[in-house]
């Protein structure tokens, strides 16, 4: 038997049976096409099997409750082939859109009916994807429209350049901010406290500074070259002006470092060094040779062009003292800081035939250093063996080696050429044959002592030869 439920054709027998609620999904699929409506009538009954199924009518009286396939045949104790007599209630009757439908706005689908909804509220059961989704008081949501910001005007927009990060490296790093354009001085130099004013303002101007010619210094200071650049004056000659015995005369031509002009800091270079004088004389006073050493300079820039302080004549530049001991200079600095006529001017003189014996001795453990000893030691103890004889033994054979490396390296530090030291100063720290490198003697200013000053200048005034004008 086929029966029509609002144009809807409900076939007899177990494969055609529909429930009610089945029923509202095909009438209200089938009803869009025609309006929009709430309430459904239908005049026949739809018979299922052997059973009587309860009249569209009745169940289309009331409003449709929005419930789960699992929940909707349950309800009120009925089975699977009855459905219940009655329904929940629900606040208004609503109209269902069609999983397709729901997402329209303002149009129409291939059977031309329009919405204007818009899903707002859930469906009563939590799994929202069973059964019909029940719309009330649908609504259009609107997401307002972002507006871009507009960029700031040119003429407001502040560009800042990136700040260089100087590498450790650099040699820039190690000037202060403020002194940045002069030129570059050792980091410890550059830390180095100014003096007071106090003492700063008794130093005179250049253009009436009084210089000393060496050989006044030599003939009335005395002494002689114990290091690079250092006098000594060694007992028992005594010297009435100089208490500590030691005072420096340096050439800035081949000493780029030391202090600009006098109550300044610098630095001086040295490829070796030689032992303290304090150490070879008992009478000389601990720290004569870096605690508070007069310091003459020539071929100074102080003064300009003046003839006697650029030249070959001194200036006092004060008192000296090395507060930090010296820093061997690396590749980077060999190469970026120290000048070529430099490293010329110290392959010249460690190359020189008449260098003092203690540079060729510093020379040769330099380059070819001393053997180590690897023979048997002496053991002590109650429970030691007594290997005196092998001991023995091992000390023979280590002096026949000293004795033949003595003999080698005094040959091969005499063949030592001015070449060979500059190609030292270009080696590897890890070569085999060990590279050459220059140190740092860092001279910080403490004084600038007038009566000092006052005395050289009368002892000078004394004798016309040493008038600078000749």
């Amino acid at each position: 038997m086929d029966d029509t439920l609002d144009g809807t054709s409900v076939k007899d027998g177990p494969a055609g049976v529909q429930s009610s609620s089945q029923a509202v999904i095909v009438d209200r699929s089938a009803s869009l096409s025609a309006q929009p409506r709430t309430n459904i009538t239908a005049t026949e009954s739809v018979k299922a099997g052997p059973s009587t199924v309860k009249t569209c009518a009745q169940s289309l009286a009331e409003p449709i409750s929005s419930l789960p396939p699992h929940l909707r045949r349950k309800k009120n104790g009925t089975t699977n082939g009855e459905a219940s007599a009655s329904t929940s209630s629900v606040p208004e009757t609503t109209t269902s859109v069609p999983p397709h439908l729901r997402r329209k706005r303002n149009g129409t689908t291939n059977d031309n009916v329009s919405t204007t909804h818009s899903v707002t509220d859930r469906a009563n059961s939590t799994i929202v994807t069973d059964g019909i989704v029940e719309l009330s008081h649908a609504q259009l949501q609107t997401t307002p429209r972002v507006e871009p910001t507009p960029p700031a005007s040119p003429s407001t927009t502040t560009v800042r350049q990136d700040t260089a990060i100087p590498f450790m490296e650099t040699p820039s790093i190690t000037q202060p901010s403020s002194q940045s354009d002069k030129p570059w001085v050792p980091l410890v130099v550059a830390n180095f406290p100014s003096l007071p004013d106090s003492i700063l303002s008794q130093i005179p101007p250049a253009s009436t500074m009084t210089t000393f010619s060496y050989d006044f210094l030599l003939n009335e200071l005395g002494g002689a070259l114990h290091s690079p650049g250092l006098m000594f004056i060694a007992p028992p000659s005594l010297s009435p002006i100089l208490t500590n015995r030691t005072y420096y005369t340096l050439n800035a031509t081949v000493e780029p470092y030391l202090p600009s002009s006098p109550g300044q800091h610098g630095a001086k270079l040295t490829a070796f060094f030689n032992s303290n004088p304090e150490d070879d004389y008992d009478s000389v006073p601990v720290g004569c040779s870096f605690v508070s050493v007069p310091l003459f300079v020539c071929n100074s820039a102080f003064g300009g062009d003046k003839k006697g302080i650029a030249g070959s004549r001194y200036v006092y530049f004060g008192h000296y003292t090395q507060t930090r001991w010296s820093d061997k200079l690396d590749y980077d600095r060999m190469e970026q800081q120290v000048p070529q006529n430099v490293k010329q001017y110290w392959a010249e003189e460690l190359a020189a035939a008449g260098r003092a014996k203690w540079v060729t001795e510093a020379m040769k453990t330099h380059f070819f250093p001393r053997p180590e000893y690897e023979g048997a030691l002496p053991r002590t103890g109650a429970n030691g063996e007594d290997n005196a004889e092998k001991v023995q033994k091992d000390m023979q054979k280590y002096v026949k080696v000293l004795g033949a490396w003595e003999k080698e390296a005094n040959v091969k530090v005499g063949l030592i050429g001015r070449q060979d030291v500059l190609r030292a100063f270009e080696g590897a720290d890890a070569d085999e044959v060990p590279a050459l490198r220059l140190w740092w003697e860092y001279l910080q200013c403490v004084a600038w002592e007038p009566k000092f000053y006052g005395g050289l200048v009368e002892l000078q005034g004394r004798n016309q030869s040493y008038d600078e004008k000749k």
